[in-house]
């Protein structure tokens, strides 16, 4: 089996997802304050680690036009509402373990049940045997790594889901 390996950060993967599809909204997730990004690079949404459910909530408002009328005091108590208000079959791409878990654990808290696999290869499978509405895809992968797994998840005729890139940036 082939293997496909190479080395991208988070800003230049924006950079190329918007090459390829300027109208697709982007989430940067980082480890740097986004007074630091350029200003080319345009993006749906920021959140700076350590994410918490209280920041994917609010991004997940704004990229979904959702009208945000519940004030930040109550986020904490109704996010195990957002589920039920706005179902989403939601599955993450994430070869660590720990990573992985944690990310399940945030969109539990917000009332999902996510799956999870292990690389894009797996992801691949996956949406060949369910629609997923959202995909949270590391980038770097053993197996199959995220942009090659993207390019084929595109290559589906009756699968189009969000794509959210997560990237480890040390």
């Amino acid at each position: 089996m082939e293997k496909y390996f190479y080395s991208i950060d988070g800003l230049e993967l924006a950079s190329n997802i918007q090459e390829i599809f300027p109208s697709l909204p982007v989430i940067l997730l980082n480890s740097v304050d986004a007074n630091y990004i350029s200003s080319s690079i345009h993006c749906a949404g920021y959140l700076t680690k350590p994410i918490t459910v209280s920041k994917l909530y609010h991004v997940f408002l704004s990229i979904f036009s959702v009208p945000q009328s519940t004030p930040l005091t109550n986020i904490v108590q109704r996010n195990s509402d957002f589920a039920s208000s706005y179902p989403f079959q939601i599955l993450i791409v994430e070869d660590n373990t720990v990573n992985r878990q944690i990310l399940l654990l945030m969109l539990e808290r917000l009332g999902y049940i996510g799956d999870a696999v292990a690389n894009g290869l797996e992801d691949v499978n996956a949406l060949n045997q369910q629609a997923y509405d959202l995909v949270f895809m590391d980038i770097q992968m053993p197996i199959m790594d995220g942009l090659t797994a993207c390019q084929h998840i595109r290559q589906m005729p009756d699968r189009d889901p969000w794509i959210i890139g997560v990237s480890k940036c040390l």
